[in-house]
């Protein structure tokens, strides 16, 4: 009996976060399209300024500690540089500049 009811209360405690669970990736204002139906739709407003504010916060620190120069890309003349710099800094799987602000891969796209 008591395992009964100890299976009982797990799955009316999970069944909560798995009906509100929706498949698939979302944008950057925390939204995506149904891949089923077709409808977009959004679940949470993001946290842009806050993340803003972090983001700027950690790379003012770590510049104080390390010597850390952030590099914006007019500090560039071409994309090929800005490219060759994100890539011999970690891009595309890190990009502690924020070369690559669509994150597709290629730093500073505007650059010709």
């Amino acid at each position: 009996m008591r395992t009964l009811l100890a299976g009982l209360v797990l799955a009316i405690s999970i069944a909560p976060a798995v009906a509100l669970a929706s498949p698939g990736r979302t944008d950057a204002k925390g939204c995506h399209t149904e891949s089923k139906t077709g409808n977009y739709h959004c679940h949470s407003k993001p946290a842009v300024k806050t993340e803003a504010k972090v983001v700027t916060k950690t790379v003012a620190k770590t510049a104080a500690k390390s010597g850390f120069v952030d590099k914006n890309c007019p500090d560039f003349a071409t994309h090929a540089q800005a490219q060759a710099f994100f890539i011999a800094n970690g891009g595309p799987s890190s990009d502690p500049h924020r070369l690559d602000a669509d994150k597709d891969g290629l730093a500073c796209e505007t650059l010709k």
